[in-house]
């Protein structure tokens, strides 16, 4: 048997993610899971900084998947945004005002206006 040798700082991190666990899953239905985030209250915004050529912050924006599912895009405002994610503002008359929150890869911002 063949057995591969993991740095020392890569094993150190593999067990930080380890320790973290996996959390816990709790059945629920849709509007069950929407009415928890009614009742939520938002973290504080997030500080981002923006690459050359990004939208600025408080900009109206549609961000987009580039590869499939490009005709699903979610539009609001560009609340922080970095070199691996962006955070969209989106109002919804069932919860409220959420962040919602996209990765950078596989994904494209535009601004609307």
């Amino acid at each position: 048997m063949r057995v591969a040798l993991i740095p020392g700082g890569i094993r150190q991190w593999m067990d930080r993610i380890a320790a973290g666990g996996h959390g816990s899953f709790t059945p629920m239905s849709a509007l069950e899971a929407l009415d928890i985030e009614a009742a939520a209250k938002p973290l504080p915004r997030l500080r981002g900084e923006a690459l050359e050529g990004d939208p600025a912050v408080g900009s109206e924006v549609s961000i987009t998947p580039i590869d499939t599912g490009r005709a699903n895009s979610s539009s609001g405002v560009l609340t922080y945004i970095d070199a691996t994610r962006a955070g969209l503002l989106h109002r919804n008359d069932r919860v409220g005002e959420v962040v919602v929150h996209f990765p950078r890869f596989g994904y494209g911002v535009q601004t609307i206006r």
